[in-house]
């Protein structure tokens, strides 16, 4: 009786594992470029400060929750290195509403867009012109991305994407008198990772075909 109960046990923890990864949640992580901006900035733009720029590392880890076929959520935290010669560095926390296109079996085509949070990790200050005397340490915008994702398994898909993010609060204090936005162009290429492939894999069954018979016996 207490093998037939812990397998039953353990059978209905299966099946509610597969009802709660049905829905093939997904988790990416990604890394790649930045090629940061101020806008509005005037002269005081670093962009234009001996016509040149600095890139700058963005790395980013998401979940991904379908809500359609071919609609999904996503959430995300960013490390993002923005702000052009200021070498501002933000921790951004994007939530995108995305849109998948299967080109084909194995090749997606995907559009993102929604808003951001902010949160100024540091930045620095003595760069001239336009010093940063006190920057504004959190920064609320909208951002988007356009990518291609390429599956190399059931479960696992390798990603490339561009993206775009501009910062509608202004990099410094006071608001009144500041001009300069922050504004990003990025390219990241990744992995992904489906949640809930798994209990569908033929091993799986296998392993629910051997309980079974067990359970019966």
């Amino acid at each position: 009786m207490k093998r037939v109960a812990v397998i039953s046990i353990i059978t209905l923890l299966l099946v509610h594992y597969n009802q709660l990864v049905a829905q093939d949640f997904t988790i990416g992580v990604g890394g790649g470029l930045n090629i940061p901006s101020l806008l509005g900035g005037g002269s005081d733009n670093p962009l234009k400060t001996g016509n040149s720029f600095k890139f700058g590392n963005d790395y980013e880890v998401y979940g991904a929750y379908p809500i359609s076929k071919t609609f999904s959520c996503s959430l995300g935290i960013d490390y993002s290195q923005e702000g052009g010669l200021y070498k501002l560095n933000y921790l951004l926390v994007p939530f995108l509403v995305r849109h998948n296109w299967s080109i084909s079996p194995q090749t997606n085509f995907y559009l993102g867009a929604g808003p951001f949070g902010g949160f100024l990790l540091n930045a620095n200050r003595t760069i001239s012109p336009g010093r940063l005397t006190s920057p504004n340490t959190f920064n609320v915008g909208i951002g988007g991305v356009a990518g291609i994702s390429r599956q190399l398994s059931d479960t696992g898909a390798i990603f490339l994407e561009l993206g775009s993010e501009y910062g509608s609060v202004p990099i410094q204090k006071p608001i009144s008198q500041a001009k300069g936005h922050m504004y990003v162009d990025m390219i990241k290429i990744g992995y992904s990772f489906k949640l809930g492939a798994n209990y569908a894999s033929p091993s799986n069954k296998r392993f629910q075909k051997i309980l079974y018979k067990t359970e019966m016996q």
